[in-house]
């Protein structure tokens, strides 16, 4: 061949190539870092239990190429995280609304949202983060002594008195107004009957319960729920804990 043609030809090819390059190229998602959140940190500061911190922030796709974020995630089921759209075309935005539920959880937080996503090498993105610290809420707050007593010997039949010592431990009066066996066969205390137990915030009381005894095999236990207005109980209440030990 010669070098004329060879030079033609090979200009040729190189076009090709390159055209044929240029092509794919135009084919192929183009991604990188493209996902953007704003803002993408929020510190909210000091929040007083009971108010929820929310934000909406605002989901760009930024690339030339479309997103499809296939899950949402939190790291507590205390945070919430509600997306508007999914599927991103290019330059196309949408909004994430984030909530923080505060009500129960004083002290500092730390949350974040993770997306997962098909952009090749950033599966998982951690979108959006968020700080601040909730102030508790006044409330009254009980604490017990003891929690457990072991029934054994004579007891574990015929059952004793047992002292417990209820202090109120928050900021506000604690009102007492049941004790009673979990699956609600044994009622130890009756407010409804007896009168509310009600302890001022800093102050102990010592009450007394007839513990029933039982045939029972050793590790035998019965659990006993305090019903009261304690905002440290949570939903179950406080329990104290029967053991039978022969």
């Amino acid at each position: 061949m010669r070098k004329g043609n060879f030079m033609k030809y090979g200009k040729i090819s190189g076009a090709v190539l390159l055209w044929g390059s240029a092509f794919l190229i135009g084919l192929l998602p183009v991604y990188g870092s493209v996902l953007k959140a704003t803002p993408n940190h929020v510190e909210f500061g000091t929040l007083d239990e009971g108010k929820n911190a929310v934000i909406m922030v605002t989901i760009h796709n930024t690339g030339k190429a479309p997103i499809d974020i296939t899950n949402v995630q939190t790291n507590c089921a205390c945070t919430e995280a509600e997306l508007g759209k999914r599927a991103l075309s290019p330059g196309e935005k949408t909004e994430l609304k984030v909530t923080y539920i505060t009500q129960g959880r004083p002290g500092p937080f730390d949350k974040n949202v993770v997306f997962t996503t098909n952009i090749p090498g950033e599966e998982k993105i951690e979108i959006f983060t968020m700080t601040g610290n909730v102030r508790e809420a006044p409330g009254p707050k009980i604490a017990a002594t003891p929690r457990r007593v072991t029934l054994e010997g004579a007891d574990l039949s015929a059952g004793k008195k047992q002292s417990f010592t209820i202090k109120n431990e928050g900021s506000l009066p604690l009102v007492i107004t049941s004790m009673r066996s979990k699956d609600g066969k044994n009622v130890y205390y009756d407010g409804a009957k007896d009168g509310d137990i009600t302890i001022d915030p800093g102050q102990s009381k010592d009450v007394e319960l007839q513990l029933k005894g039982k045939d029972a095999v050793s590790g035998d236990r019965e659990l006993i729920l305090v019903d009261s207005n304690a905002i440290n109980a949570g939903q179950t209440g406080l329990f104290l804990m029967i053991q039978y030990s022969n």
